[in-house]
Parts: C-alpha cells; sequence; structure tokens
C-alpha cells in the first residue's frame, strides 16, 4: 500500500516535471543543469535585485522622515 502511493507520488513529479518541459521533452542532464544553474543565477539577481530596492526604499523613508 504505502510502496504503492510512493510510487504514484514520483509518478506525478515526473509527470508534472515532464509538463513544465513539454517544449524540450527528451532534455539532456546537461540541459537540465544548464536550466537549473540558469535558474539560480536568475534567482540570485532577482535577490539582489530586490535587496538593492528594499535599501532604497528604506533610504529614502528615512530621508522623508528626517525632512518632517
Amino acid at each position: 500500500m504505502t510502496k504503492d502511493t510512493t510510487v504514484m507520488r514520483i509518478q506525478r513529479k515526473q509527470r508534472k516535471r515532464i509538463t513544465k518541459m513539454s517544449w524540450s521533452f527528451q532534455t539532456t542532464t546537461e540541459q537540465t543543469l544548464k536550466q537549473k544553474t540558469m535558474r539560480s543565477e536568475l534567482r540570485k539577481m532577482l535577490e539582489s535585485k530586490m535587496r538593492s530596492k528594499m535599501k532604497h526604499n528604506r533610504m529614502r523613508s528615512e530621508v522623508k522622515a528626517n525632512r518632517m
């Protein structure tokens, strides 16, 4: 029973992954690795962007508070 459910869960995950990458059905491991690195790099870029934005906003709010 539990074995079947775990197998089902794994298959469901694989199916999701396949639907995600349906445009490239047979992705080689190299391609997937490239995609992963790209994703992580994008995430890093976004995080740094958000951080700088937050810093900027904090500075602006401090300037506003000082002006009051």
